[in-house]
């Protein structure tokens, strides 16, 4: 569950309406570039707890190796 929106941000610094939506269900997993753009997952509502798993991941200076971290 939820909806993952991507957007741009206002002077405010919140999410203007989103520019694209993806319904989510349970097992899905997305990649895209967080650092450029504003996103979050609408509320998610129902009996059983959420649970999500967050990693970041960048090429080394030099491109030659893929380096990542949660």
């Amino acid at each position: 569950g939820g909806v993952l929106e991507v957007g741009g941000i206002d002077q405010q610094g919140k999410l203007n309406e989103p520019l694209s939506a993806v319904a989510l269900t349970c097992g899905d997993a997305v990649l895209f570039d967080g650092s450029a753009l504003c996103h979050r997952i609408t509320k998610v509502v129902g009996r059983r707890a959420r649970n999500t798993l967050d990693a970041f991941a960048a090429l080394s200076a030099d491109g030659s190796q893929l380096l990542y971290w949660a």
